[in-house]
């Protein structure tokens, strides 16, 4: 996927003032709508300090800020939930581990916004790894920026500053522990008891304990397959998964 095929997908907006009609006459309401410039469509009714972030004003200044560092990335997903009002962006880098044939971890950004105000702009790094054909999945989030809309956008130099201070968290530590699970000798007791303690809902827990009685790999590495693949292929909500996967990196981290 290209800069300019994710641009392509992501339609113009605008925001305008919401009225309504009494007596034949317009009355300002007080809000003010975000809908589609092509499509017309509503995706959000705000209050007057609502600030409008454009999906593609939003993305476009993240790839300006990284292709002015010179930093290597390509955008490998974008996601649209609610018709649109959403945006996912992925972008990956190129640092990468193999942790065996075909299951290999790479450093990912994730870039969001909305336009129903329930998800403020957001840039997250973390290490992610190929599971399946869904995609990617989160292992370990190493920060998060958050921006609500009512107070503009993100400054480009802390964003550029977190990057590299997290890229080098990433390579020093982050990419040798996952390694490390390979070689983490786990007990089907102990799995058992470490997915009883996770704080996701029981029928997840369930659902992993069941998968964990079956897996054949005792290992750190195994277990986080079977929490990662309960995750992507039975949690249907994308946040959840996101937050299973990233408690069960944690967990198995710190099992001690």
């Amino acid at each position: 996927m290209t800069q300019d095929e994710v641009l392509a997908r992501l339609e113009p907006v605008e925001i305008t003032p919401a009225y309504h009609l009494i007596g034949g006459k317009t009355h300002d309401t007080g809000h003010q709508v975000v809908r589609g410039t092509d499509s017309h469509h509503i995706y959000g009714v705000h209050t007057k300090k609502y600030h409008l972030l454009p999906h593609r004003d939003a993305i476009s200044r993240v790839f300006d800020t990284l292709d002015h560092q010179k930093i290597e990335y390509t955008p490998s997903r974008l996601e649209l939930p609610k018709g649109g009002g959403k945006m996912f962006c992925h972008l990956k880098f190129p640092d990468k581990i193999q942790i065996s044939t075909g299951d290999e971890v790479n450093l990912e950004l994730i870039v969001q916004n909305s336009y129903d105000g329930m998800v403020a702009f957001s840039m997250e790094l973390g290490a992610w790894r190929i599971i399946c054909s869904n995609g990617m999945v989160i292992g370990d989030s190493m920060f998060k920026i958050r921006q609500e809309h009512a107070k503009g956008f993100l400054r480009e130099d802390r964003l550029v500053e977190e990057f590299f201070s997290q890229v080098k968290h990433f390579r020093d530590e982050v990419l040798p522990l996952l390694k490390g699970f390979r070689e983490m000798g786990i007990t089907k007791q102990q799995g058992l008891n470490l997915i009883q303690r996770l704080a996701v809902a029981e029928k997840w827990k369930k659902e992993s304990a069941e998968k964990w009685l079956s897996e054949e790999e005792r290992t750190g590495w195994g277990l986080y397959n079977v929490l990662t693949f309960v995750a992507s292929h039975v949690v249907k909500s994308y946040v959840v998964q996101r937050n299973m996967q990233a408690v069960a990196y944690r967990a198995i981290a710190n099992r001690n």
